[in-house]
């Protein structure tokens, strides 16, 4: 029969048998002589170079032909005549289309009317492209990096596998991501590493979920596990925490249908790094957090977030009781899901309102829009001047910084911006890339004094979800005390393991019901139709992976323990989630992530910068009025998030870098510890009108 095809029954079997010990014995029989071949393939034993067509001419895809010939050249090694397997290629199946409630379409005429006199952001992040004053925009659709893997290329979930099914996450979450008892911490880098990265992620993506009439979450292992936008996740027999054969809830994503009827999903919020978590992503939601009086947001007794008057953002174990015990508002409706959290809304929200009380002392003229406005526009050029000058190098690298040219000037402006660039956020970045944050999650939160001492005993995390105690607790001054525990204690290290609290407790309600954000995670890229790791990597410019070995053609970026544990529960390298094949790569010099990882942050942090007309280094020479002075700009430059917090908070003293433990060596110098007293922000003079 001759035909260049993998037979798909034996296939499924005896992927399904894999084993991490080679079989080294000659085969009986030429069916065992099959399932040798194809389990020596995958673990990069055996491998072929060029391709083969079979007898009727019908060329298959690269990997399908190296299959063929590396198994029927194998077979043919024990007398058996390769003509006499009928192997197919485990084509992909045509799954029945799931019918999907009513999707708004983002193929329209929409148009945005843009003023290239006015010199502030806008709230929603309309036009900050003139050309294009959609892209980055609030409640629009995220870019993708490579076409869809639907299964039916317009919207039902990537589920087909090179030999069937692909296997549940959970499974994947269990043999990959479950941690050990034993927490591994980072030598060098502290805890704020996790809350930076959160409030980041925050900034520039919220992907909502398609929700019930009532508003409430779809519950589709229940009332709702009919609805069509329910994609459940099925629980392994072996579990060792969930019900064996049970269901973890899984609505989909909210999207909308593009010009083609491919389902895309939606970013509520902005795709710029301009603070939306603060300020919100609508007009009318912003104008609900401002105080207007002297330019300020609304707080509670000057040092506390707003109130969330219907008590819907969290969950209070006692009745409200302003300022003592209150749900909290800011710009992201995710503000109150840990203290941590909570917490760092509170600095950049004091920040804010400290930026306008100086303008107003400078500029007793200025009415309130204007304070508000100003304050708004140096928070966000000091927020982005920390997160490209000390965050992502840590999180990239040097080499990469340097590769993309990400690196803040020294000095000066320095101008990258092309308006042909669509800063817009990526599906792949959005539901993979990014989510290299949750290895970070550390399972406990405590609080430290001044002293440096831990006063509390620690608390489980997944005792804190959404309960604002630890925030309002001694006189409120709680919030600054589990901020300075994150700048000091060790950070988790960076690797694929999930704690606890999250790949197991994620979100324990009283009920003890709970999730596992990883399971979350893999499954959120296939509910999005995004491509396997192995896509992402050849579109990095990454060498193509063939087999499960360590070796050329295989996951030459893995540890051999992590390949073969990846070999046991995928069937075929092209089958490896995004997710979870990025967070197991070994970690690149100088880097928190491996390569594919490095590059997918690393693209779009390029985009952001490169098509933000107001990023905070720019000089447009046609429309100076949207950046900053020279000197304007250097003050700036001085401000870390050490200062800020130094500014903001009643500490004492915090070490330079807050996010290298303290007296760790940098490239330079040793993170000192310093006083608050010395710590200044912005000399708010240079914003003094001159003519007034």
């Amino acid at each position: 029969m001759g035909r260049c095809h993998l037979f798909l029954h034996t296939f499924t079997i005896s992927l399904l048998c894999l084993s991490v010990q080679i079989i080294s014995c000659l085969a009986d029989t030429c069916q065992d002589a099959e399932q040798e071949a194809i389990h020596k393939f995958y673990k990069g034993e055996i491998s072929e170079p060029y391709s083969c067509v079979d007898k009727h001419g019908i060329s298959h895809g690269e990997k399908c032909n190296k299959k063929c010939n590396a198994i029927m050249t194998y077979v043919g090694i024990y007398g058996c005549d390769p003509a006499f397997l009928d192997l197919q290629c485990p084509l992909r199946k045509q799954r029945k289309r799931r019918s999907s409630h009513s999707l708004e379409s983002e193929c329209n005429t929409q148009t945005t009317f843009c003023s290239p006199e006015y010199e502030y952001r806008t709230i929603d992040g309309s036009c900050n492209n003139m050309l294009n004053p959609l892209w980055g925009k609030s409640h629009r659709a995220q870019r993708r990096d490579l076409p869809n893997a639907y299964d039916d290329a317009k919207g039902s979930p990537r589920t087909i596998g090179c030999s069937g099914k692909l296997p549940s996450p959970r499974h994947i979450s269990n043999i990959i991501h479950r941690a050990d008892d034993n927490m591994v911490f980072d030598e060098r880098l502290s805890y704020m590493m996790m809350q930076f990265g959160q409030f980041l992620a925050h900034d520039v993506v919220l992907t909502e979920l398609i929700k019930r009439p009532d508003g409430e979450n779809l519950q589709c292992c229940m009332d709702d596990r009919e609805n069509p936008e329910c994609f459940p996740i099925n629980i392994p027999l072996d579990d060792p925490y969930f019900v064996p054969g049970g269901c973890m809830s899984f609505g989909r994503s909210l999207a909308r249908r593009d010009c083609d009827d491919v389902r895309q999903q939606t970013n509520s919020q902005t795709s710029y790094i301009d603070l939306s978590m603060i300020y919100s992503e609508t007009k009318e939601k912003s104008d609900s957090l401002r105080l207007f009086e002297g330019g300020k947001l609304k707080s509670v007794g000057n040092s506390k977030l707003a109130v969330d008057p219907k008590d819907e953002l969290c969950e209070l174990r006692q009745p409200q009781d302003i300022p003592h015990n209150y749900c909290t508002r800011s710009g992201d409706e995710r503000v109150n899901e840990q203290p941590g959290l909570s917490s760092i809304h509170t600095i950049l929200m004091r920040e804010h309102n400290r930026l306008a009380e100086g303008l107003s002392a400078v500029n007793p003229h200025w009415e309130d829009e204007r304070l508000y406005q100003e304050a708004r526009k140096i928070n966000i050029a000091q927020w982005q001047n920390i997160v490209y000058s000390e965050y992502l190098p840590l999180i990239l690298g040097p080499l990469v910084m340097r590769e993309y040219n990400l690196d803040i000037a020294h000095y000066g402006y320095k101008d990258t911006y092309s308006p042909l660039v669509d800063a817009t956020i990526s599906n792949s970045f959005a539901v993979a890339g990014l989510r290299f944050g949750h290895t970070l999650i550390h399972r406990e939160v405590s609080m430290m004094a001044n002293d440096g001492q831990e006063f509390d005993s620690r608390r489980r995390l997944h005792n804190l979800f959404f309960d604002p105690e630890l925030y309002h607790t001694n006189d409120g001054y709680g919030l600054e005390q589990v901020l300075l525990w994150t700048s000091s204690t060790q950070c988790p290290f960076s690797d694929r393991h999930l704690e606890p609290a999250v790949q197991t407790l994620l979100f324990q309600d009283h009920n003890n019901d709970s999730m596992d954000l990883a399971s979350l995670n893999v499954q959120r890229g296939r509910d999005h139709g995004i491509p396997g790791y192995n896509a992402f990597r050849k579109q990095c410019g990454l060498s193509d992976v063939t087999h499960f070995g360590t070796d050329y053609g295989g996951l030459v970026d893995h540890d051999p323990h992590i390949a073969d544990l990846l070999s046991q529960v995928y069937s075929c390298p092209e089958d490896i989630d995004l997710f979870t094949g990025h967070l197991s790569e070994r970690r690149a010099a100088g880097s928190i992530l491996g390569p594919t990882g490095q590059c997918i942050l690393a693209k779009q942090f390029k985009r952001l910068r490169d098509g933000d007309r107001f990023f905070f280094e720019r000089r447009d020479s046609h429309q100076p009025w949207i950046g900053f002075t020279t000197a304007e700009l250097m003050e700036i430059k001085r401000v870390k998030m050490s200062t800020l917090l130094c500014l903001n908070t009643s500490f004492e003293s915090i070490q330079e870098n807050v996010f290298l433990q303290r007296d760790v060596h940098t490239r330079f110098t040793k993170n000192n510890v310093r006083s608050c007293s010395t710590q200044f922000g912005i000399n708010f003079n240079l914003w003094r009108d001159r003519f007034y």
